[in-house]
């Protein structure tokens, strides 16, 4: 499916990367975010991510909801960068 040499590691200690975004694009296995928070992760704000939501407990999202990926902290060097291990994604209610 990839290879070594398509990953890169976001984060040098063992802690998992974590982002929040806006999904902009839902597909069948994964979707497209624009990043609204980087918390852990050296993408940028507005920074677009395809995620993989082929994950066990994935809540059911739409295009416009917010959520919050916690990763392994290895990601493609794709244009745009790609997470495949998902390790939590949380459906974060804007109706605060």
């Amino acid at each position: 499916m990839r290879t070594d040499g398509s990953l890169q590691r976001t984060e040098n200690n063992a802690k998992p990367a974590c982002i929040i975004g806006i999904v902009t694009e839902k597909y069948e296995n994964s979707c497209l975010l624009e990043i609204t928070d980087n918390v852990h992760s050296p993408l940028n704000l507005n920074d677009l991510v395809v995620v993989n939501t082929n994950i066990s407990n994935c809540p059911n999202f739409e295009v416009g909801d917010s959520l919050k990926i916690e990763f392994d902290g290895t990601m493609t060097k794709s244009n745009p960068p790609q997470i495949f291990n998902t390790l939590i994604i949380e459906k974060i209610d804007n109706n605060n």
